[in-house]
């Protein structure tokens, strides 16, 4: 009696972990962020690295200012002395050989500055993931990007 109870107990607990609905929920991104790259043809795919920056400390970082102002084309100047934050994301979409595109939205006092684009390329070898950098690029159009990057 007590087997046939552990039996039955057994089944109605793999009947119910099997018919249970389970829900993917997709990353809860800022709005605004979404809304910025969807306004150049860009899907967000999950979060990357969001950066944030003290009043003034980005200075500090010559080589990654130079990269946001040289590369990027953002003008920074209005915001030297105030925080900055740096939000990265993986982007659904691939431009030519590029397969792992990142996103980077720049806000200074909760206002965009601008964004750009890295462009990497993930080739897997064994259970490894080769990363190579390409070129960092302003944001711009989808559609833009698929005529003007090699």
């Amino acid at each position: 009696m007590l087997l046939r109870l552990w039996i039955y107990l057994i089944a109605l607990i793999t009947m119910l972990c099997g018919c249970s609905n389970v829900e993917v929920r997709k990353p809860n991104f800022p709005a605004a962020h979404v809304e910025y790259f969807k306004s150049y043809g860009w899907t967000l795919k999950e979060y990357e690295a969001v950066n944030t920056y003290e009043s003034g400390s980005l200075l500090l970082s010559k080589e990654h200012y130079d990269l946001l102002v040289n590369e990027g084309k953002l003008d920074l100047a209005p915001c030297a002395s105030k925080d900055i934050i740096e939000s990265g994301y993986d982007l659904e979409e691939t431009v030519g050989p590029y397969n792992d595109i990142i996103g980077y939205i720049v806000e200074c006092e909760g206002k965009t500055i601008g964004g750009y684009l890295t462009l990497q390329t993930e080739t897997l070898h064994g259970d490894i993931y080769d990363i190579t950098t390409g070129p960092t690029v302003p944001i711009v159009n989808r559609e833009d990007a698929l005529r003007s990057i090699p």
